[in-house]
């Protein structure tokens, strides 16, 4: 009996033993399987180099986008963005590279508060079974915030993005000030803008900036309808060998208001709750010349003599979206004024070609038949220098019915006959001069600032070389410009944003009047006038004071508008010197027109 009671006793302490080890097994089993799920999905989820790829995807969207993509979350658990839909990414090419490179296959903009997302992707065909399953191990956070989900070649990742506000950049002024200056506000606080007045390299934070940065020349085939290369590009030129040089601003929203005793202009990437879209258009970033038909080139001169109405029809004729300058003007003023804080843009941006000679005292002393020189008092001859731009004419520095832009090429003295002066000789075929005959200025051809890209100034400030504000070579200077869509009727402005229906003499239809009346008197302009109906368009309403620094020309009657300033305005020309003292008729030596085109 003894032995079968250790038999039995050996049997129970085995199964005690085994049940044990089993235990024990079963254990490190549950802890392998649980280690190893770990390590799978430390391996499948959120991994460094998932998470590191999202992360610069992030940096994109919150730098550019993102904005527009919370707008369309708020009726939405969700968005899919993997295919960078251009309506939410303006830089959509850009987009698609960087998932591309990042092995990106899926990728979902969704609130932080994954619960309704859980809900929404159970039957989604879109939606892979191991997105799914990614999603529900999520955790969830009630708040406003948002996140980045992706999935990856058999991997998944997310990235909390947070909330997101709007950069505004903006300046103000006291309605009272007797300063041109404006003072930063906003995310402009603290921001510095120069332009080279020689050349050298200066600070702008504004290069950084959109849409200042996005700003860009580019070679446009007017016959074709086709961009051929932009402004950086092998293949770009600027003398019109690639195409036409136009300047493409890109979309951005603004803002004009007024409100407790300050002036505000504002400027965004992204459209904040009372701010207008103005849609990306190009403009000339030269004046317009003329073979055939009107072109934006270098090198040559700009087309004047001709009115607004033969401008906008020659305009018209490259494209059904193009033009001539029009409202857009009073957008890059405000871009200007942004970005320079002060309503004096020669000081800011150099003086550009507005001091040259124009005076009736240069006239010619001796008579002389096919000559090439023309011999006047030495004190208006030292008004000249070799090298510039000259019309002669008959009895008016207007006039250039003997000599039409020809160049100085050498000055000596000149003492023959009693007569004591200045030889003053120029190129092309010799012309007759009479005592009557009259040496002046003319405009300068195109091309002086091809050297500094898109940066903006001048490389000298002497008054008698070219500007350039962010590839807009001349936008005041050297001749005045045509603005398309603005009619005056007894100092009222009536103004039209309709290209289709722009007309001279035109006070109906989509011409509407601004709710203030222009001042009636010429003058440096104390106060320019608002309504908030159309608190875009800013004509002076008082003068006497020299807070805008040009100056404003008016009469009454019916008048078009010209703008900037010619050659010889010296202080008065700028992007605020408005002319409403023209008829629809008008032509002269000094005005001519700047393409611009709507795309």
């Amino acid at each position: 009996m003894k032995k079968s009671w250790d038999k039995g006793f050996i049997m129970a302490e085995t199964i005690v033993v085994s049940t044990v080890v089993i235990a024990a097994l079963l254990i490190i089993y549950l802890q392998f399987i649980s280690l190893n799920n770990s390590y799978e999905r430390s391996v499948t989820y959120n991994n460094v180099n998932d998470i590191y790829a999202l992360n610069n995807v992030k940096k994109m969207i919150m730098n550019d986008d993102f904005y527009k993509m919370t707008d369309a979350l708020d009726n939405e658990s969700y968005i899919d963005i993997t295919g960078c839909p251009s309506n939410y990414f303006i830089e959509y090419h850009y987009c698609r590279a960087l998932l591309e490179t990042t092995g990106i296959k899926k990728l979902i903009l969704t609130h932080e508060d994954t619960y309704d997302l859980n809900n929404e992707i159970k039957n989604k065909n879109d939606i892979s079974q191991g997105l799914r399953t990614y999603i529900k191990t999520i955790s969830s956070n009630k708040n406003d915030k948002y996140r980045l989900i992706a999935e990856f070649d058999g991997t998944y990742a997310t990235i909390k993005l947070g909330s997101f506000t709007p950069k505004k950049y903006t300046v103000r002024r006291l309605l009272t000030s007797t300063s041109s200056a404006w003072e930063r506000y906003d995310d402009a606080v603290g921001k510095v803008a120069n332009a080279t007045k020689n050349g050298s390299t200066v600070t702008n934070d504004f290069d950084n900036i959109y849409p200042w940065s996005d700003i860009i020349s580019y070679n446009y085939d007017t016959t074709t309808g086709r961009q051929m290369a932009e402004y950086g590009d092998p293949s770009f030129k600027f003398d019109g060998s690639n195409g036409d040089v136009l300047t493409r601003i890109p979309t951005f929203y603004y803002k004009r208001w007024q409100e407790n005793g300050y002036e505000y202009q504002s400027i965004s990437k992204y459209p904040i709750e009372g701010y207008t879209r103005s849609e990306q258009f190009s403009v000339g970033r030269y004046t317009s010349s003329y073979d055939t038909k009107l072109h934006s080139k270098s090198g040559v001169l700009p087309k004047v003599q001709q009115n607004i109405t033969w401008f906008r029809n020659e305009s018209n004729k490259l494209g059904s979206d193009f033009g001539q300058m029009d409202y857009h003007y009073n957008l890059i003023q405000m871009l200007y004024l942004v970005e320079y804080a002060d309503y004096n843009s020669q000081s800011k941006l150099g003086n550009g070609i507005t001091q040259y000679r124009m005076s009736s005292d240069g006239k010619a002393l001796v008579a002389e038949n096919s000559a090439n020189r023309i011999i006047i008092n030495t004190t208006s001859a030292n008004g000249f220098i070799v090298g510039q731009p000259i019309n002669i004419g008959n009895g008016s520095v207007w006039s250039n019915s003997i000599a039409a832009n020809r160049t100085i090429t050498k000055k000596e003295s000149y003492s023959a006959n009693g007569v004591t002066g200045t030889a003053v000789y120029f190129d092309g075929a010799a012309v007759n001069i009479t005592t009557n005959s009259v040496l002046a200025s003319s405009a300068t051809a195109s091309g002086q600032t091809n050297s500094l890209g898109m940066k903006s100034g001048t490389l000298n400030n002497d008054g008698k070389h070219s500007m350039i504000y962010r590839g807009m070579e001349d936008i005041f200077g050297n001749i005045y410009q045509f603005v398309d869509g603005i009619n005056v009727k007894d100092n009222i402005a009536y103004v039209s944003t309709d290209k289709n229906d722009y007309a001279v003499d035109k006070f109906d239809g989509t011409y509407h009047a601004l709710g203030y009346t222009n001042a009636q008197t010429d003058g440096s302009p104390k106060t320019l006038g608002y309504d908030s109906n159309n608190p875009l368009f800013a004509f002076p309403t008082e003068v006497g004071t020299n807070v805008v620094t040009d100056y404003y020309y008016r009469n009454s009657g019916n008048r078009i508008a010209l703008v900037d300033g010619y050659w010889a305005n010296y202080s008065v020309a700028g992007l605020w010197c408005w002319y409403l003292n023209y008829a629809s008729s008008y032509s002269a030596v000094d005005v001519g027109s700047r393409l611009i085109r709507l795309n």
